[in-house]
C-alpha cells in the first residue's frame, strides 16, 4: 500500500527526530523559549487555565496556547525538562510526514526524501528543532495545511489553520498566504468559486479576531506595549532604518550557508521550463515573503532569522525542485544536490567574530552552550561568587526556576559595568557593546573560560 510505502521512508527520519529529542532533553530553555516555554507554561501551571491573558510583565500579544500546552503536559507527566522537549515531538514527527508528502507532489515520491534531508539539516530549522519552540509547532501546522491546499482536503486545512492562529500571531499572518495561495493555486477568482476557498478560513478568521479584540478590551494593545521588555524591538525606523533592515534581512537569508541554494536559484531559475509546480512554489514564495516581510522591515529589531523559517522551508523545496526539473544532466544534478546539502549543513558551524550579532538560536552551534554553563555556575558555586553581584544578559537573566525549572531559584544581576563585581560572558549573547567587549577585555580579569567548537564562557572579575 502506498502509505506503508511512505511510513518506510519516513521511518529513519523519524528515527531521527525521537533521537534528537532525546540527545537535547536536559537542555534548560534557550533565547525567546525562556518565555514561551517557561515562563507562560510556569503561569498557567501555577495559576490554572481559567484566564487566557497573561500578566503584562510576561505577555507578547500572542495566543498563548502553546504555553498552555507546555503546563497541560507538566500536570499530566511531571513539571521538567525531558517532559518540555518531548512535547515537540508530536510536531516534529507531523512535519517529517507532511514535508514528505509535499516533497512528493514537487519532486516525486523518489527524491522527497531530499527535501527531508535538506529540511533537517537546515541550520534554522535545524537549531529550532531542539529547543522547546512554538516555531518548531508552527511549522508543523504551516505544512499540513500547504498538503491540505495541495490535495484538497478541506477539513485537514480547517484543522491546520486553526491550530496556526493558536501558536502566535505570525501564525495569523501565515493564514492569510496560505489563503492567498490557495485563491491563485485553484485559480479561482469568480465570487462563487473564491467562496469555496474562503470556507476552509473562516473558523481561524473569526478566531484571530476574537483573541484580538479580547485581548485589547482586556490589555488596552495588541502586539506589545510600552512597558514590556522587548517594546524597543516595535520601534519604528525612519527611511536610513528601513534601508539598514533591508540589508539585514538579506544577510538573513543568505545567513548560514544559504547563499549556494540562492545563488542556484537564480541562476537555474532563468532556464526554460513549463512545469506548473515550479511556477505555484515561486508564486507561493512571493506571496509568503511579501506577507511576511513588511512588518519586519518596519520595526527596529524584528529580523530574527526565525522569523523567516516558513520562507526558508518554501526555498529549500524551491531549489531542489530547479535542481532536478532543470538540471537533465545526472552528475551535475548530484553535484548540485551535494554543495546545497554540504553547504547547509556546514552553516551549522558558523560562528561570527564576538563583536557581530548571530542568530544563535538559528543553528545547531549553540549546543555546547548548555554543558559550558552549568560547568561555569558550577565553579562560581564551588568559589562561592554570588550570582546577585554578577552580571549578565538576554537570555542568561531570568530566573532559573523559568530557564531550568530549578527549584533552587536565584537568578543573574543585569548587566551593568559599573556595577557588577563578576560579567558572566558567552558568545552566544547579542548584548554586549563593542565598548564593553573591549573594557573587559584590557580592564577586568578573567578568572574562568571555557571553549568547546565556538562556543565560549568566560567569567571576568572587576580589577
Amino acid at each position: 500500500m502506498k502509505w506503508q510505502t511512505d511510513l518506510t521512508k519516513c521511518f529513519p527520519f523519524f528515527v531521527w527526530v525521537i533521537l534528537l529529542t532525546f540527545f537535547v532533553r536536559n537542555n534548560f530553555f534557550f533565547w525567546d523559549t525562556v518565555q514561551f516555554a517557561g515562563l507562560h507554561p510556569t503561569h498557567f501551571f501555577e495559576n490554572g487555565f481559567d484566564n487566557i491573558i497573561l500578566p503584562p510583565e510576561i505577555d507578547s500579544g500572542h495566543p498563548p496556547f502553546f504555553g498552555m500546552y507546555i503546563a497541560a503536559l507538566w500536570k499530566i507527566f511531571g513539571k521538567s525538562l525531558a517532559v518540555s522537549h518531548f512535547a515537540m515531538l508530536p510536531f516534529l514527527i507531523g512535519i517529517v510526514w507532511f514535508a514528505y508528502d509535499i516533497g512528493s507532489y514537487y519532486l516525486g515520491r523518489r527524491n522527497a526524501i531530499f527535501f527531508l534531508i535538506l529540511l533537517m539539516i537546515d541550520p534554522v530549522f535545524a537549531g529550532q528543532s531542539v529547543l522547546v519552540s512554538p516555531d518548531i509547532a508552527l511549522i508543523c501546522f504551516f505544512l499540513m495545511a500547504w498538503n491540505s491546499i495541495l490535495e484538497n482536503r478541506k477539513w485537514a486545512l480547517i484543522i491546520a489553520t486553526l491550530f496556526l492562529v493558536l501558536i502566535s500571531m505570525r501564525g495569523m499572518m501565515l493564514v492569510v498566504a496560505l489563503f492567498v495561495f490557495d485563491l491563485i493555486y485553484n485559480k479561482r477568482f469568480t465570487i462563487s468559486t473564491a467562496f469555496k476557498t474562503t470556507f476552509p478560513y473562516i473558523l481561524s478568521g473569526v478566531i484571530s479576531l476574537a483573541y484580538l479584540i479580547y485581548h485589547h478590551q482586556q490589555t488596552g494593545w495588541i502586539g506589545y506595549h510600552a512597558d514590556s521588555s522587548w517594546s524597543t524591538s516595535f520601534d519604528k525606523v525612519g527611511l536610513k532604518g528601513f534601508v539598514r533592515n533591508i540589508g539585514i534581512l538579506i544577510w538573513r537569508i543568505i545567513d548560514f550557508g544559504r547563499i549556494i541554494p540562492i545563488l542556484l536559484i537564480a541562476y537555474l531559475v532563468f532556464r526554460k521550463s513549463d512545469a506548473q509546480r515550479l511556477k505555484s512554489l515561486l508564486q507561493f514564495l512571493i506571496i509568503s515573503f511579501l506577507i511576511l516581510t513588511p512588518s519586519l522591515l518596519i520595526h527596529k529589531g524584528l529580523l530574527g532569522n526565525r522569523y523567516l523559517l516558513p520562507i526558508f522551508v518554501i526555498l529549500d523545496l524551491l531549489v531542489l525542485k530547479l535542481i532536478f526539473n532543470k538540471v537533465k544532466d545526472v552528475k551535475w544534478r548530484r553535484l548540485y544536490l551535494f554543495v546545497v546539502i554540504g553547504v547547509m549543513a556546514m552553516g551549522n558551524l558558523l560562528v561570527y567574530p564576538r563583536h557581530v550579532a548571530q542568530g544563535w538560536d538559528s543553528t545547531l552551534g549553540h549546543l555546547p552552550y548548555y554543558e559550558l554553563r552549568r560547568d561555569a555556575i558550577a565553579f562560581m558555586k564551588k568559589e562561592k561568587i554570588s550570582f546577585a553581584r554578577t552580571g549578565t544578559t538576554f537570555p542568561n537573566t531570568a530566573n532559573t526556576k523559568h530557564i531550568d525549572l530549578s527549584n533552587d531559584y536565584w537568578k543573574f544581576a543585569k548587566k551593568d559595568l559599573e556595577t557588577n563585581d563578576y560579567l558572566f560572558y558567552s558568545n552566544v549573547f547579542n548584548e554586549f557593546t563593542n565598548e564593553e567587549l573591549r573594557t573587559l577585555e584590557l580592564r577586568w580579569r578573567k578568572i574562568y573560560e571555557s571553549k568547546k567548537i565556538g562556543v565560549e564562557v568566560i567569567i571576568f572579575k572587576r580589577p
